[in-house]
């Protein structure tokens, strides 16, 4: 077979979502765009997640992660959590609450971008390819 001149391995991206609904859209929607996603509903799931992809050889490129999660750990704890075990994390917030502060500050929180809710998923695709160095066709 001929080689892609595309990257060998799709980038991985961990999806953190409580909303069953929007894991499913947002999985296909990054597969259909050549990314391998691994969705997980609350963070003790992304941390313990982020660790075996780590340790089994093939770690994530990005973790998304949704900032308010019922009855579990949120994004912004989530991500405070991983980056004291990985300085080098790349993670996107995504909130259905517009809160002004937060999207002036996400920097200060250690996130590389915020998307809101409901998602445009155009943006979405673009923000995510932004971060990973993947160009989209078309």
């Amino acid at each position: 077979s001929v080689p892609s001149r595309h990257q060998q391995r799709r980038p991985r991206v961990l999806f953190m979502d409580d909303e069953a609904p929007i894991r499913d859209v947002v999985k296909k929607i990054l597969t259909a765009h050549g990314y391998d996603i691994h969705c997980t509903a609350d963070g003790a799931e992304a941390i313990d997640a982020w660790r075996r992809a780590r340790d089994f050889g093939s770690p994530f490129d990005l973790i998304l992660v949704d900032l308010d999660v019922r009855g579990g750990m949120g994004g912004q704890e989530t991500v405070a959590r991983l980056r004291g075990e990985f300085p080098g994390l790349r993670a996107l917030l995504t909130t259905g609450y517009i809160d002004d502060m937060l999207m002036e500050t996400y920097r200060d929180h250690g996130f590389l971008g915020v998307i809101p809710k409901p998602f445009h998923l155009d943006k979405l695709v673009q923000t995510i390819g932004r971060i990973t160095g993947v160009k989209q066709e078309g």
